[in-house]
Order: C-alpha cells, then structure tokens, then sequence
C-alpha cells in the first residue's frame, strides 16, 4: 500500500510539475503574441503616417503655382517621412513606390512625375534591379538614362537630379539577410560611377549619397539604417540635408 501511495504522490508531483511547465510556456506564448501584435500595430499605424503626409503634400502642391518638387524611387522613398524634415509650406511630393525596379518607374511617369508638372526632380532607384532575377546593373544603368531622356523630354523646365544608389550594409548586426539579399556594394559603386560619368555630360545634377551614407568601408553606416538596406531616422536626416540643399537653390 505504501508503495502504491509513493507511486501515486509521484505521479501527482510530475503532473503538477507539467502543468506549471505548460502555464509558463502558455505566458511566455501569450506574451510574444502582444509584443508580435504591438510591433505590427507600430509598423501599419507608421506607413499610414507616411501615407497621410503623402496624399496631404498631393492635395497642396495641386493648390499652389509655382516651384514644385517630386522624390522618385522605390521603398526607400516611399517610406521616407518628409514632414519630419520639411516644413509643412514646403510643395514637395513623396512619389516613391515600394518595390519598385527601374523598369517599374519608366513605365510609370504620368503617375509618378507628370502629373504634378514639378520645377525639380529627384532619383532615387536602381537598388531592387541588384537583387533581381530579371534585372542587373547593365539594364537599370539603361533604364535610369530612358528616364531621364523622358522627363527631359515632357517637362523640359524640371531640373533633374540623380541620386546614387545607397550602399547597403550586408555584416552588421542589424542585417537582415531578406531584406539586403544579394546586393553588393562593389557592384553598386561602379553602376554610380558611370551614373556619375552620365550625368557629368548631360546636364544633370548628380548626388552622390553613397559617399555620405557609407563608413570608411564603403558599407552603409550601421546607425543610418534599421535593416541594412532601408534607412532610419538619422538615415533620412542625412539625406534630408542634401535635398534642402538643391531645393534651396535659385
């Protein structure tokens, strides 16, 4: 009987041992889905901020005459937060298309560009062809001079500046691997260089953000970008500065 009793108190004890087991793992669960659910909350109520600012600076710049400026470029434009940086008089209008490859811009330029008649246009795009199937180098370096030829040719006032293609920073500990993929800074640098080269003899302003993005390694500082790729707040004040810059000119 007293064995039996031991066996019973010991299988009471390892029940009850698996209970509180599973208790804590169902509070830990519980607690990653909240602090999961707050970061998407964040993340959704952040990009309709920025959607918000964009359909608000729309709504302005079709009200005034006058100077005008549109920012071109895919998810690093898209989600660049311009009313922390300019002021709210300023008729400047986020077109950037997260996703977006060269081919996706050129085929896009009554939506993104025309329609708003703008006195200065800004480049930013080429990145999402480095980590493409479909694209390279070679063909966005083509597709960025189509660009350019056709926004010269339909609004011939706008005066057309090209940014570099950022560099990314593939070794830090704030990569993510999904978001950087195959993009390499070597193959960057010559495609702006001959950006650089182009723009040098067809009357177009090139900024080279690259160089004042990248640490001495030619790597994307790690304190400009949360993901290695897509730029942070002191991200966007560096290039934010450069704009102000060319807007504040004439």
């Amino acid at each position: 009987m007293k064995k039996q009793s031991k066996k019973r108190k010991t299988k009471k004890n390892i029940k009850t041992k698996n209970n509180k087991v599973l208790i804590m793992l169902n509070l830990i669960q519980t607690a990653l889905i909240i602090v999961l659910a707050l970061f998407i909350w964040n993340t959704e109520t952040e990009i309709k901020n920025i959607e918000k600012d964009k359909e608000k600076a729309v709504k302005e710049v079709k009200t005034k005459q006058g100077k005008n400026y549109v920012l071109l470029g895919d998810s690093i434009t898209d989600w660049y937060p311009i009313s922390d940086f300019f002021d709210d008089d300023t008729p400047i209008i986020n077109s950037g298309f997260a996703g977006y490859k060269t081919k996706d811009l050129l085929n896009n330029l009554d939506e993104t560009v025309y329609r708003y008649n703008p006195t200065k246009v800004f480049i930013q795009i080429g990145t999402n062809d480095l980590n493409s199937d479909d694209s390279n180098s070679e063909i966005a370096y083509d597709n960025i001079l189509e660009l350019i030829k056709e926004i010269k040719t339909n609004r011939p006032y706008a005066e057309i500046y090209l940014e570099s293609i950022y560099p990314v920073n593939q070794d830090c500990e704030k990569t993510n691997k999904q978001s950087t993929g195959k993009r390499e800074n070597k193959e960057i640098v010559k495609l702006n260089n001959k950006l650089k080269e182009y723009s040098k003899e067809n009357g177009v302003t090139y900024l080279d953000m690259y160089n004042k993005l990248s640490d001495e390694n030619g790597n994307l500082k790690p304190e400009y970008t949360y993901d290695g790729l897509h730029l942070n707040s002191d991200g966007y004040s560096k290039v934010s500065n450069e704009i102000k810059k060319c807007i504040e000119e004439n």
